[in-house]
């Protein structure tokens, strides 16, 4: 009977294993998953990013160049000042809008920084059931080793109390 829940326990406990790790795949595969499309996602955020900061250094030396220009015009026709100016104020106001796109490539920089975390995070989960199971296997073995001491000395105190004879005491009142 011992023997029959040992081997049951055995059983149960591999099985718990086996879901166990069956588990951890199914999760390790969903992080692979992640992994691959967060990747996926922070390429297509780099190249669209690389696009728009080609975009930006193509308008900056554009910008330069007009300011270029404008400051020759000034320089050669004191009379066009005021037109001069607006178209100034105008490219001062297109560096701006950079001054700004940069701050927002910056932020998005450190949202991708930010999906670097959750991954980090389950990698630790895993580690930690890693950590779970062995000790599971660990409390399992010591259990089965108990068992199969009990068992043993069951057996011995069985074959002790079958070799002696009880002593009756007969009384004669």
């Amino acid at each position: 009977m011992l023997d029959t829940s040992c081997k049951e326990m055995q059983r149960s406990i591999g099985e718990l294993q086996k879901a166990h790790e069956s588990s951890v795949d199914r999760l390790a595969d969903r992080c692979r998953d992640r992994e691959e499309e967060a990747g996926r996602q922070r390429k297509q955020l780099e190249q669209h990013y690389e696009a728009l900061l080609a975009e930006m250094n193509g308008r900056t030396k554009k910008t330069q160049s007009l300011c270029n220009e404008a400051w020759e015009r000034v320089r050669a026709n004191e009379g066009m000042h005021e037109g001069l100016q607006a178209e100034c104020a105008q490219l001062r106001g297109e560096n701006g809008n950079m001054i700004q796109e940069r701050s927002s490539l910056i932020s998005v920089c450190f949202l991708l920084l930010g999906t670097v975390y959750p991954m980090i995070r389950a990698r630790d989960d895993l580690a930690m059931q890693c950590r779970m199971l062995v000790k599971a296997n660990y409390n399992a073995e010591i259990c089965k080793h108990h068992s199969e001491c009990s068992w043993k000395l069951c057996q011995k105190k069985s074959t002790k109390t079958t070799t002696t004879k009880p002593q009756w005491s007969t009384r004669s009142d």
